[in-house]
């Protein structure tokens, strides 16, 4: 955000309305889920998330918050409709209820490995391209 020409007030702004938002939809995801569906919630995710990640580009400062309170509303979504989805769907499949753990904690080390992986990937980027 420095580069849009924000200041460390500013910038703290931001992020405290994307934790915000998160810490109040946080408790609404579920709910909702429930009434509309958790195929309906995880697309409405897709649809947040990229609106969020469009507002990124603009330097203006309430566009940004905007997209800081979309930011924090998508990560609600993120960690709980996707796996509620999950066992909901297993459990509708007559699936051994097992191997749900083993899932979810394979989800979650392959997760792990691919941010890893994405962060040793873009430094290699800027170093390479000195950006």
């Amino acid at each position: 955000y420095k580069h849009h020409g924000h200041g460390d007030r500013e910038i703290a702004v931001m992020f405290l309305a994307g934790y915000l938002s998160s810490c109040v939809f946080g408790s609404l995801t579920g709910p909702l889920a429930d009434k509309y569906g958790r195929k309906l919630l995880g697309q409405v995710f897709c649809i947040i998330c990229g609106l969020s990640c469009l507002t990124k580009i603009s330097p203006d400062f309430y566009v940004l918050l905007f997209g800081r309170f979309l930011s924090g509303v998508s990560t609600s979504c993120l960690y709980s409709v996707f796996e509620s989805w999950y066992v909901s769907e297993h459990k509708s499949q007559d699936l051994p209820s097992a191997s749900i753990s083993s899932t979810l904690s394979l989800i979650t080390t392959a997760n792990s490995l691919l941010a890893i992986t994405a962060g040793l990937f873009a430094d290699f980027l800027v170093q390479g391209l000195s950006l």
